[in-house]
């Protein structure tokens, strides 16, 4: 989980810097954004422990507020 979320950072990181050019962050959402959402998904379905499924969650919640630039 914790190399989930630092990916997770990373890419948050990356669409932050990229909120001036709505390509790049389009680019970025369809390729590494896809991607993260597939990882994020097979997370979601495997036997999660408690702490991981609100790892997993806050890890999702700073994707969605870095692309709405919140």
């Amino acid at each position: 989980m914790a190399a989930f979320c630092d990916a997770v950072d990373e890419y948050a990181q990356l669409i932050e810097d990229a909120m001036d050019d709505p390509a790049k962050a389009a680019e970025l959402a369809a390729g590494e954004g896809a991607e993260l959402a597939e990882k994020a998904g097979a997370l979601a379905s495997s036997d999660l422990s408690a702490e991981d499924a609100q790892a997993l969650n806050d890890c999702s919640e700073r994707i969605t507020s870095a692309l709405t630039g919140g």
